[in-house]
């Protein structure tokens, strides 16, 4: 007896349905690591005055700075398949664009989720037992040069890369125009701010776009051989 197997339009099906959800999943996972931790907890500071209220801080919501570190990098690799999910729907007009802008936006979300080990970092140096100065010295040197390189990355290739999905999705017509128009706004947000809660507004195109990123790719009409070859008249 055999297990039953996926077709390949039934994996494909499932595989855009995944990547309808996860936008939405993202959107909220990221407003709630962005929420739910301390203040300070984000803070990056090489001042030994600035890094001990960060310590303190992060000392009194020790497991809510934790959690909003597992939820950003959640939220963060939630936004892989999502774009992904745009790329892939839009096949005809702005195609190569939406290719383009989907890989540098992936990326971003990528090193952005990577960089989100800051947070374990802090949790680590809180630890019970831990001697303040020790801690004030540890975050100091935080996060070096693997950091600041996977932050440029986040920053830089998801301001991008979004910004060239959106004039990919807008020129396809592959969405309708106001998904469109609230997914640059989100996109705009976040420029904006350089704050993850915006995030919650991409919860609006992220939902209003899900059917279409669900549908999958959709292919062009199929035009007979018989007209192709002029033999119809």
């Amino acid at each position: 007896m055999t297990a039953p197997s996926l077709s390949g339009t039934d994996a494909l099906r499932l595989r855009s349905r995944l990547r309808s959800v996860a936008g939405p999943l993202a959107a909220v996972a990221l407003f709630a690591g962005s929420t739910i931790g301390p203040r300070l907890a984000d803070t990056v500071t090489s001042d030994a005055a600035k890094a001990a209220d960060v310590i303190a801080a992060v000392s009194s919501e020790r497991d809510a700075s934790l959690w909003a570190g597992v939820f950003l990098m959640l939220g963060l690799a939630l936004l892989v398949p999502f774009f992904a999910g745009v790329t892939a729907v839009i096949t005809g007009r702005g195609a190569t664009l939406a290719t383009v802008g989907g890989t540098l936006a992936t990326t971003g979300a990528i090193c952005g989720a990577l960089s989100q080990w800051f947070f374990f970092s802090e949790f680590q140096l809180t630890a019970p037992g831990v001697p303040t100065d020790a801690a004030v010295a540890g975050l100091t040197t935080l996060p070096g040069w693997p950091g600041i390189l996977l932050f440029l990355g986040f920053i830089g290739c998801l301001t991008v890369g979004w910004a060239l999905l959106v004039v990919a999705a807008w020129r396809s017509g592959a969405f309708a125009r106001w998904h469109v128009a609230a997914f640059a706004t989100a996109w705009l947000a976040l420029l904006i701010s350089h704050s993850l809660w915006t995030a919650l507004v991409l919860l609006v195109p992220a939902v209003a776009m899900a059917s279409t990123i669900a549908a999958g790719p959709q292919q062009p009409a199929q035009v007979p051989s018989a007209v192709r070859s002029g033999v119809l008249r």
